[in-house]
């Protein structure tokens, strides 16, 4: 309230805590609400309303992005989860292509050339050793008979002085 007799009011625009205004002149001490300007605050601001309006159109636009994240995020996961069921337990032999089903064929085949061992049991380490000697008998024969004729040759040159 300002004024003789404190007879008039303080604008409504007026900031601060019971639009508190200069008890004299009633220019608002606080200053004035967005929106508002001059002593009193009582003639609009252009400058208020566009921050307002930008304020909002800020937040709309935030609204905008949130929802668009959250629907494509849906839409993945929806896509995600289609196409595992389609891999899933539910696909049959009518699903596979040639090439799985030539490879599945491959396995058996391969799978059907192992040995079955579980009846007759030989001595497997045993029968390996001895492969493992014959081979090494194979790849030293040639480089022991080499040595040979090479020592010989030394006999034999040594021998003629």
């Amino acid at each position: 309230m300002f004024g003789v007799n404190c007879s008039e009011n303080c604008s409504k625009n007026c900031r601060g805590p019971n639009n508190a205004c200069n008890n004299v002149n009633g220019s608002c001490i606080f200053g004035c609400n967005d929106g508002y300007q001059g002593e009193r605050c009582e003639s609009s601001s252009l400058l208020g309303q566009s921050k307002k309006r930008t304020e909002t159109n800020d937040l709309a636009l935030l609204l905008k992005y949130l929802i668009a994240v959250i629907g494509l995020t849906f839409a993945a996961c929806l896509l995600m989860s289609t196409a595992y069921n389609a891999g899933g337990e539910e696909a049959g032999p009518e699903f596979m292509t040639n090439e799985e089903e030539t490879a599945g064929n491959q396995l058996r085949i391969h799978l059907g050339d192992i040995p079955d061992y579980s009846e007759a049991k030989p001595d497997l380490d045993n029968r390996f050793k001895q492969e493992w000697i014959s081979t090494k008998e194979q790849q030293t024969a040639p480089l022991l008979e080499l040595v040979l004729a090479s020592l010989k040759g030394n006999e034999q040159k040594q021998e003629e002085p």
